[in-house]
């Protein structure tokens, strides 16, 4: 037996399937953004200790001169 679809149903359908979409993109944007700021500390740390390692070559190399 077939089973017509009505456009209200399609609407019904369209509607919480654009619910869906919209909750799956907030996670989403929400992830990007902790990502983005943990490799943003990430990065931070990495320049601070590069910088703290030349400063400190470069004071031993002064004193073996």
């Amino acid at each position: 037996m077939t089973e017509l679809v009505t456009k209200s149903d399609l609407y019904a359908v369209k509607s919480e399937l654009d619910l869906r979409l919209l909750a799956t993109r907030n996670e989403l944007q929400a992830t990007m953004d902790k990502t983005a700021l943990q490799l943003t500390v990430r990065l931070g740390g990495i320049v601070v200790a590069s910088v703290g390692l030349a400063v400190a070559v470069v004071g031993f190399l002064f004193r073996l001169h």
